[in-house]
């Protein structure tokens, strides 16, 4: 391992004891397997992997929530498929 890694892999030991939070920057990532977004704001930084958004305090680096971008097109009987549960039996 060279010295300045080594340097960055103690300072970031000591950062994450310290509890500071790791800063990202803004970017897109698309691949077979699908995609990933990173957009910042003054508030939140906000992580969307295949549609599903992780919102995350921007000073903190905590979990604030999740949602679903609308730009999916999932139906309810297409999310049940999708996640292996059966749509439920047609009432008499």
């Amino acid at each position: 391992m060279s010295l300045r890694l080594s340097l960055l892999t103690w300072a970031g030991r000591i950062l994450n004891l310290a509890g500071v939070p790791g800063y990202i920057r803004a970017g897109n990532h698309r691949s077979e397997f699908g995609s990933v977004q990173v957009r910042v704001s003054p508030l939140y930084t906000v992580v969307t992997v295949n549609g599903v958004d992780v919102f995350f305090y921007r000073l903190t680096g905590g979990i604030d929530g999740v949602g679903v971008s609308q730009t999916l097109n999932y139906t309810t009987a297409g999310s049940r498929s999708a996640v292996g549960v059966a749509d439920p039996a047609p009432s008499e």
